[in-house]
């Protein structure tokens, strides 16, 4: 395309730097588009192939079977969570007192802190528009520090230094029927998890746990976490009062809690690989690796048909996010030539197309939906899906380009 001025209109141009800067932010953003869309519609393609044609590969677990029979297959296995030994799988938090069956343990520590907000405010004196910022400052239960070296007033300020630290435990070996679970199936275990209660009661049947499954005797008087805190609401440990340091309210800045919930060991339904006593992801004839588990007892048919849509939907959520940028980025190119007639070459002769600001969110409207659409074609034409990559897709992007040329051609002749 090369562009012509147009000298009536060229009092109206933007400033030079800033249409630049456009140009080139612009050419990025749809340059990001084409690779972004290009990747992923051809792992969604070889993906949905790979679980499309999954169905055919599984094989029931048949605990009557050798272990070994099985390696290399893709195995769908519903059972119960357990750990080393068919035991219940513990999870443990010893400086807390926390002993539970199942797959995680997630502590959660908050420290009382204060917190900043900025209060904008435009009002009007003598005639002229002023703003005003002003800060207010509250207490709250923040997981993640709030740094008080960036607050406009110094004299709220918030400890550095925690006593502990939020992390989450898994357990080392955990088993489904004969087989360990590799890490990567665990992440892929997605139970709901539930909080842990600090009643006395639970707290005595854990102290039980570490001594009988866990053959580390800890009484509930000796959590170490009790030196300085204690059990608040049955439900989190909470940091003492500080002798000689009396409060004016309940809590105070820099004060701690810790609260616990676990993600509980239960029936699942796994699709994988046994590869030597151990369930890794496995791979299909098109190279995708598959691993899927659901909660409770799910049929195989089930899980792959979930899998499908959860990727149809990842896949429409990256092509509109794909044509949003793609339009975004020809908006911003288009700048650069606002108040211009742009003359693309074709067989029927030159198409004369004026850019102007009233026209301009519908060029970038039209071209980006194009540049979207055509990419994706390109990318099914990449994994062999000629027919219908030419058939709909290629004439589904460019559709509305040609229209918009030829619309714009037949008012430039009509109006010479």
């Amino acid at each position: 395309m090369r562009p012509d001025v147009d000298d009536a209109d060229r009092p109206r141009q933007p400033k030079a730097g800033d249409a630049v800067v456009a140009l080139i932010a612009g050419l990025v953003c749809v340059l990001v588009c084409v690779a972004s869309l290009f990747g992923n519609e051809a792992y969604a393609t070889r993906t949905h192939d790979g679980l499309s044609g999954a169905l055919a590969d599984v094989v029931a677990y048949d605990s009557t079977l050798d272990a070994a029979a099985l390696d290399g297959r893709l195995v769908h296995i519903s059972a119960r969570l357990m750990g080393e030994g068919n035991a219940r799988p513990i999870v443990s938090d010893r400086e807390f007192g926390i002993a539970v069956a199942g797959v995680h343990l997630h502590r959660t520590v908050e420290m009382y802190q204060w917190r900043e907000t900025r209060h904008d405010h435009t009002y009007s004196e003598d005639g002229e528009e002023k703003k005003d910022v002003t800060y207010s400052y509250d207490e709250v239960w923040s997981e993640t520090p709030i740094h008080s070296d960036s607050f406009d007033d110094r004299s709220y300020s918030n400890p550095t230094l925690w006593p502990y630290g939020s992390r989450k435990t898994t357990h080392p070996a955990l088993h489904v029927e004969a087989y360990a679970l590799s890490h990567a199936i665990v992440d892929l275990i997605a139970t709901p998890t539930e909080p842990i209660r600090l009643d006395q009661r639970s707290l005595l049947q854990m102290e039980s746990v570490f001594d009988l499954a866990l053959h580390m005797p800890q009484a509930v008087d000796e959590i170490p976490a009790l030196v300085d805190m204690y059990i608040d609401a049955e439900s989190a440990f909470l940091s003492r009062p500080r002798k000689n340091e009396p409060r004016p309210h309940r809590n105070a800045i820099g004060d701690v809690r810790v609260s616990f919930a676990v993600t509980p060991a239960k029936r699942v339904s796994i699709l994988a690989m046994p590869l030597h006593g151990t369930l890794v992801p496995y791979t299909s004839a098109g190279g995708v690796p598959i691993a899927l588990v659901h909660d409770g007892l799910v049929p195989a048919e089930t899980m792959l048909y979930h899998a499908k849509s959860s990727l149809r939907w990842k896949t429409m959520g990256w092509r509109g996010l794909g044509l949003a940028l793609s339009c975004l980025g020809y908006y911003g190119v288009l700048q650069h030539y606002l108040h211009t007639t742009l003359f693309v070459p074709s067989a029927m002769g030159p198409l004369h197309l004026s850019v102007r600001p009233t026209n301009r969110l519908a060029l970038a409207l039209a071209m980006g939906w194009s540049t979207t659409w055509c990419t994706i074609a390109l990318a099914w034409l990449w994994q062999g899906f000629w027919l219908l990559s030419l058939g709909l897709l290629w004439p589904v992007g460019i559709l509305p380009v040609v229209l918009l040329l030829l619309s714009a051609s037949r008012h430039k002749f009509a109006s010479d």
